[in-house]
């Protein structure tokens, strides 16, 4: 459970791990995301100015020039994503000073719910949703956004899997977390309170 909180928590990993589904380039991982505290949890927004469009943006609609990306979403408590991304023909507006969520002809915006459900200490449920507007695609448009997002889905289950086999193999070897780990750190640590908080004295 924690382990897939700490891949919706950092987007760097699109550059590498998505890097021919959802990401794309290597701009993901430098753009540095600001975040903010919540009273349920966190909100992380990142901008990622001038990158080729993703694959799976490609699906949707043609793009003759880099596109201006935006990632932004709120993680709650206990572990729930609600995030709006997209991207514009770069200079078009998504970056700080303008709401790059507001839809343009020429813009591609998403929503995305995804969810846990922890099963047990080793195994959770991960439920997902995504949306984009009704005048960008039919239904055989939803189909080819779902199918991609399965593929890239199926991308960070290996990983994670992979990297919980490791934790498992050496189980005292403490993480190490680096300057990019900012916004997992603060939700495991609000996770850590709540628990206390709901421990009998």
């Amino acid at each position: 459970y924690l382990l897939i909180c700490d891949n919706l928590l950092d987007f760097s990993h699109l550059s590498y791990v998505h890097e021919k589904t959802l990401g794309g380039s290597t701009k993901i991982a430098q753009a540095r995301p600001q975040i903010d505290k919540l009273p349920q949890g966190i909100r992380v927004t990142r901008y990622v100015p001038d990158v080729p469009p993703p694959a799976y943006y490609r699906r949707m609609r043609e793009f003759t020039t880099n596109l201006d990306r935006w990632f932004i979403y709120d993680f709650l408590l206990p572990g729930t994503l609600l995030m709006h991304s997209g991207g514009r023909p770069t200079g078009s507006g998504a970056n700080a000073t303008a709401d790059p969520t507001q839809p343009s002809a020429d813009s591609v915006n998403l929503h995305s719910c995804q969810t846990l459900t922890p099963e047990t200490e080793h195994s959770t449920h991960y439920f997902f949703q995504q949306s984009c507007r009704a005048d960008q695609g039919d239904a055989a448009m939803a189909q080819t956004l779902f199918d991609s997002l399965l593929v890239a889905f199926n991308e960070d289950r290996d990983m994670i899997t992979a990297q919980a086999r490791n934790l498992a193999a050496k189980p005292g070897v403490p993480m190490v977390p680096l300057a990019m780990d900012a916004a997992l750190i603060q939700f495991r640590r609000l996770v850590d309170e709540r628990i206390a908080a709901e421990r009998p004295a």
